[in-house]
């Protein structure tokens, strides 16, 4: 995930900004919503695969067997990876990217899903911060990539690409 700055650099700050207060406001915005509706898809799937079986079917019909064998896979698969996406998207890390300050946030979750700002890199000791497709990574100096995420839609990347050109 990106996350853009809502100040600007051209823009004057308002004397009563608090860039640590807005940083946790940032934080606190939770997707449990979307992390409850994948774990309840993907467990209504998977119990539908499995009481698929539980509905008679007459014993010389091959074809309907066949059939339920296809669907009741179909929908145990969905299920699964409904239910196994979860965890991947946590473990993405969140970019912010700060055009005042002129630096780069990296902040990630723990086990408890707290989130902590892992590194924290100033636009001028990095050596490259390419954005290709639908793909954002950065390099330090050293030549070491510092974090490579994927972009969820056109619109994030254009609003990044802004932000970049912006930047330079």
């Amino acid at each position: 995930m990106v996350a853009l700055s809502d100040t600007h650099a051209a823009l004057s700050v308002a004397p009563d900004f608090d860039q640590t207060k807005a940083l946790r406001e940032t934080l606190k915005k939770p997707a449990s919503v979307n992390r409850g509706g994948r774990i309840f898809l993907g467990s209504v799937l998977c119990i539908s695969a499995l009481g698929l079986w539980l509905v008679p079917v007459e014993a010389g019909d091959a074809a309907m067997q066949l059939i339920k064998l296809l669907v009741s896979v179909v929908m145990l698969a969905l299920g699964m990876m409904f239910v196994f996406s979860v965890n991947r998207r946590a473990e993405m890390p969140e970019i912010q990217i700060d055009t005042l300050k002129r630096e780069l946030r990296v902040i990630k979750r723990d086990q408890a899903n707290t989130p902590f700002v892992e590194a924290c890199h100033a636009f001028d000791k990095m050596a490259e911060i390419k954005l290709k497709g639908h793909h954002l990574s950065a390099r330090d100096a050293d030549g070491q990539i510092i974090f490579s995420v994927p972009l969820r839609d056109k619109a994030t990347a254009r609003a990044l690409q802004a932000t970049l050109d912006q930047v330079s």
